[in-house]
Formats: C-alpha cells, sequence, structure tokens
C-alpha cells in the first residue's frame, strides 16, 4: 500500500522482464535460494516485447514460505511449491519442506538446503489449487527436544469450506504428525491472520503436551467471525497428537481481520489484536481484547473467557479525506532474559481503501505507532501512538511488509525494535531493503536500513493467482534468533532470518542472465541471514544499505554514521528504498499501488 506522500514513480511495463541486478542491487551474501526455479513450468508470456500474461490460477512457482529454526544450527523451509528437484507437483502445487543447515563461510552465515531431504509435505486436491495456502511455522520444545509446527489452509475440490491444518515435525524433518484439521467452521472459509505468526504456544496439562492459542479468521457465509482458538499438542516418542478444545469469537464483524494472539508474562491471559469490519475496507476501527486463561473452557463459542474488549483507533479525517485505521499489527516485548513482557508494540495504518475501485486496499495516509501495557485488567498506552511515516519509516511503503520483533544495537545496550521488509512490486529481481524501528525511550527511531533478499510482493502471485490483476497474496517470514556460530568467534549476537520468494538473480542462486530477464522463469524460494546485533567491543558485523545514507551525513552513501555502532550494530539509516533506478521494466510508467490478498 501506498503513501500519499512517498508514491515512488517507475518506469514499468507491468509483467514484463527485469533487466539484470547491478551490483547494488545484488543479494546479501547471506541470501541463498533454497528452492530453485522451474525451468519447465514456464508462466504464460505473449506481446511485444514479451511480458508475463494474467492467468487465473496458474501459480508462481514458489510463494508464502516461512522457516522453522532449531539450536542445534538445523531448520526447515516450508513453501507453496509446484516443483522440487525436478519433480513437479501433483495439481500444479503443493507443500514443500526444505531442511536446511547453517554454515559459516568466511564470516558470512547462510542456510545450505538438503536438497537430498527435499520433499512434498501435501498432495491435496484443492479449489483454485491451493494445496497448501497461507501456511505459517512455530518452533515449539517439548521433552527437551524442538519441533516445527507448520499450519496451512486448504479447501477440497467441489467443496465451499476452506478449513485449517496443521503437521508437525522434527529437527531432521521426520513427520510426526501427518495432515490434520485443527479448526473449520461451517460454511465459513478459515482461516486469515496477520503477516507473522498467527499462533502462540502456553504449557499444556502434562509434560509432553502444549496448548497452542491461535487468531482464525473465518470470512464465509456462514457466522462469518474472527475467532481465538485453543488446541492440546501431545508429543511423545514419534508420534504428536492434536486435539481441539475450545474457541471464542472477538470479532463479530470479520471481513480480512488479521488478527494476532501472544501470551502475557504470567500465561494466564492472551492477548489479542484485529481489525473490525465487514466491509472493504473495513471500517470498524482496530482492536484489543484480553481473554481470562484461568477460567474453565470448553467446547464452541466460550464468552465467559473475554476478560474486556477495547477499540484503540476508528474513521479519521486527514486533510478533509476520510481514512480507516486497518492492519494492525502487534509485537510483544521481551525482557533482558528473553522472557515476555506485558507491554506490545502495536502499528497499524490510517488509509483510504481504493484497489481498482473496489475498495479493499488503498493508501496510508499515516503509519501509527504506539506501545501498550495489557493483561487481564485492561490496556493502557506507555507510549502515545504517533505517526511515524513521515520520518522513522520514510521511504518503505506499507505494502506487505513482513515484520519481525528483536533486540538491536550492541550487546549490553541493545534496544527492542520492529524490522519491516520491504521487497517490490515487480518480481523481486533486485535486493529488498529492511527499516528497523526503536523504541528509543519515548520515542520511535528510524535505527538503519539493511540489505536482505529479494522478495516479490505482487507481480507473480498477482498475476498468476486467483483473480489475477486484483489480488496479491505473497507475504515473507521474519524472526531474530540468536548467532549459533558466536562460540566459535563470530561476532554477532543475533541474526535476522528471512524467507521470502522472488526472481533468482543468479549471484546467490545460479541463475543465468536470460533466466532472469525470462518472463516464463517464475519464483524461487529464498532465505536471508543478516546480523544485527554487535558482540560488545568487536568489529561491526552489519553490511548497510550502501543506498541508504545516514541522515546525519548524506553526502556520504558509502560509510556508516560515526555512532552507527549503538544503532544496528554498524548499519547505515536512510530515507529512500534501495535499488529503485534498477526496477526498468520497458515502457508503460506507473505509481506503485498496494494490493491486498
Amino acid at each position: 500500500m501506498t503513501s500519499i506522500k512517498q508514491q515512488l514513480f517507475m518506469f514499468a511495463m507491468a509483467g514484463a522482464a527485469l533487466l539484470p541486478a547491478t551490483n547494488t542491487d545484488a543479494a546479501p551474501k547471506g541470501a541463498r535460494v533454497m528452492n530453485a526455479a522451474s525451468l519447465t513450468d514456464l508462466a504464460p508470456v505473449g506481446g511485444t516485447p514479451v511480458r508475463l500474461r494474467r492467468t487465473d490460477e496458474e501459480q508462481p512457482g514458489n510463494e508464502m514460505p516461512s522457516a522453522a529454526m532449531f539450536k542445534n544450527k538445523k531448520g526447515l523451509y516450508f513453501v507453496a511449491t509446484g516443483e522440487i528437484n525436478g519433480i513437479k507437483a501433483n495439481r500444479r502445487i503443493q507443500g514443500g519442506m526444505i531442511p536446511f543447515t547453517l554454515v559459516n563461510e568466511g564470516g558470512t552465515i547462510q542456510a545450505l538446503p538438503d536438497a537430498t531431504k527435499a520433499k512434498f509435505i501435501t498432495d491435496n486436491n484443492g479449489n483454485e489449487y491451493r494445496q497448501f495456502n497461507a501456511s505459517k511455522v512455530s518452533v515449539v520444545e517439548v521433552g527437551g527436544k524442538q519441533y516445527a509446527v507448520v499450519r496451512y489452509n486448504f479447501q477440497p475440490q467441489g467443496t465451499n469450506d476452506t478449513k485449517r491444518y496443521l503437521q508437525i515435525f522434527d529437527e531432521d524433518g521426520n513427520q510426526m504428525l501427518g495432515q490434520t484439521e485443527f479448526f473449520a467452521k461451517n460454511n465459513d472459509d478459515a482461516s486469515m491472520s496477520q503477516d507473522g505468526s498467527d499462533a502462540v504456544f502456553g504449557p499444556g496439562p502434562d509434560a509432553d503436551s502444549l496448548m497452542m492459542y491461535s487468531y482464525e479468521g473465518a470470512n464465509g457465509n456462514g457466522r462469518d467471525d474472527g475467532w481465538v482458538n485453543a488446541t492440546l499438542i501431545k508429543i511423545t516418542g514419534t508420534t504428536a497428537t492434536a486435539q481441539r478444545k475450545w474457541d471464542v469469537s472477538v470479532c463479530p464483524r470479520e471481513e480480512r481481520s488479521r488478527g494476532t494472539v501472544r501470551l502475557s508474562a504470567d500465561k494466564k491471559a492472551l492477548i489479542v489484536s484485529w481489525t473490525e469490519g465487514n466491509t472493504q475496507p473495513q471500517r470498524d476501527g482496530v482492536w484489543m481484547a484480553g481473554l481470562d486463561l484461568t477460567k474453565p473452557a470448553n467446547g464452541a463459542d466460550q464468552q465467559q473467557v473475554i476478560a474486556w474488549k477495547q477499540q484503540i483507533d476508528g474513521r479519521n479525517d486527514k486533510d478533509g479525506i476520510r481514512t480507516y485505521s486497518m492492519r494492525m499489527k502487534m509485537e510483544q516485548l521481551v525482557k533482558p532474559d528473553g522472557t515476555g513482557d506485558d507491554r506490545y508494540f502495536i502499528s497499524y495504518g490510517r488509509l483510504r481503501g481504493n484497489n481498482n475501485t473496489n475498495g479493499k486496499g488503498g493508501t496510508y495516509y499515516e503509519q501509527m505507532t504506539g506501545v501498550v501495557n495489557a493483561g487481564l485488567a485492561g490496556v493502557t498506552f506507555e507510549q502515545p501512538l504517533r505517526d511515524i511515516g513521515q520520518d522513522a519509516m520514510l521511504g518503505i511503503d506499507g505494502t506487505h511488509l513482513g515484520a519481525a520483533f528483536g533486540m538491536f544495537g550492541t550487546q549490553g545496550s541493545a534496544v527492542a525494535g520492529i524490522a519491516y521488509l520491504s521487497g517490490n512490486h515487480f518480481g523481486g529481481s533486485t535486493k529488498s531493503s529492511i527499516r528497523v524501528v526503536t523504541m528509543d525511550g519515548a520515542s520511535f527511531k528510524n535505527a538503519g536500513t539493511l540489505v536482505g533478499g529479494p522478495h516479490d510482493r505482487h507481480l507473480y502471485p498477482n498475476y498468476l493467482g486467483n483473480n489475477p490483476g486484483n489480488q496479491g497474496r505473497n507475504h515473507s517470514h521474519g524472526q531474530v534468533i540468536d548467532n549459533p556460530f558466536l562460540a566459535e568467534g563470530h561476532t554477532a549476537t543475533q541474526l535476522l532470518v528471512y524467507a521470502t520468494t522472488a526472481k533468482d538473480t543468479g549471484d546467490a542462486g545460479g541463475a543465468t542472465t536470460s533466466q532472469l530477464m525470462n518472463p516464463e522463469i517464475k519464483l524461487a524460494a529464498w532465505l536471508s541471514i543478516i546480523p544485527v546485533q554487535a558482540k560488545a567491543n568487536e568489529p561491526d558485523p552489519v553490511t548497510p544499505d550502501p543506498e541508504n545514507p545516514t541522515p546525519e551525513d548524506p553526502a556520504n552513501p558509502d560509510d556508516t554514521a560515526p555512532d552507527a555502532g549503538q544503532q544496528l550494530g554498524g548499519c547505515s539509516t536512510g530515507s529512500s528504498t534501495g535499488g529503485i533506478a534498477t526496477f526498468f521494466l520497458m515502457g508503460l510508467a506507473l505509481f506503485i499501488r498496494r494490493r491486498r490478498k
């Protein structure tokens, strides 16, 4: 979604092939292709010059990725994909899993995929060929061992009801639990949630169990509500089970509520955020609620667990234009020991709906951000809401931003913040910009812009998905992890990890220039590893974006600010999205417009 004061004007022809990335547009050293684009499953093209053609339900190759990171340098990469190791998915696209291991090569940490163990994990036959839609993954620990819980949507062919499923895997990619339904509502497509994690995990009734609490937006022809759902997960030996326990409607007017749940520090409450409204755009504002987990609950619609609900913001007039508060994001702050806090970083847009005149997407007029304190007693503001779109987020628009919470800076003096990855509208054939906003006392600060791997937030998923030309649907997945190579001499204490899908730029994936420029070649799956926190008294581990000069010295784009080591371990700050000059697609000039999933 664009900002009214930062619309980017580019020369483009929608769907045409990108030119090769320049040196400044190359993917960072820590970016790696996890699953290559197919050279035989080609996208439909036409015209002169040749350009990508809008085709309903064709599928973009790889999309909607997520990554599970374990403590032992292993990981599992999940993605909706059409091909693995030259084997095509049944019915165009299925869920794929690629095991990987983090390696340190000359000081650069990157993920090394294990193609011999990569495989499809679904064989579904769904409407619109969406066999593994909107996947999310979380790492949980039971009995001293870690497991990946991956969740996704699927609507069987010939039915009209999407349901939510999960699978569970161990660190080596062995399946502990196959496809299991854990949430559905009669004639009410489920489920949607905010970008990032849709679930949080709390203690279960015994040592080998966990409770999974998830936000499930069910937008169909039934109740049409946004729900919080509780699922009991048990893992013993080599098997696992998942049993749905209860749910509660928190959002009675659901359209695209995209909610989030977080567990309070004392684990007695769930804090929930969402956007309310049955229209497009939603007109009933952004909300929060507290759920009391100490109250008995069993079965559907357990309204007694709702301790409170409160609207945070609603309709506002900006320069004579009516705006609506939407797309609430919420991240829980953490204490120095890594445990949960009772403070929550919240952000959302005040926007005017306008997406190809159907009113679903639109333009950000303000990007509101604040910090609240929330528990069973209610919610209070610790840092008042304010618009950061014209300072801390200047140059980064609001389209499908991939948010990741972490502690940024230098070990011992790091501060809490959010990293926002911004991809591009034209195939993602250049680097992405990652803006970090930190909470500096009572204010929010632009703490730096980093270089991330490429991400196509729009073009191929939009042109080759359902309703081409109208809806995009691609999302990234970000997280901050402890650096497993710290004991081996690496100078970064924490790493920022982003899973994305984009055209293969060649510098990290081996694609030739002709493949990159060929619009028939679909998207590859990427994983980027970026140092974000410096070890005290050690050299700067961070590679900043050279096209984002620091505000302190805007004439010096090739260096960092003198105090940059106190910000992101040395990354530079700036106010423009990197790589704009390389978005030459030929022909038609247009404004970037945000398209909603």
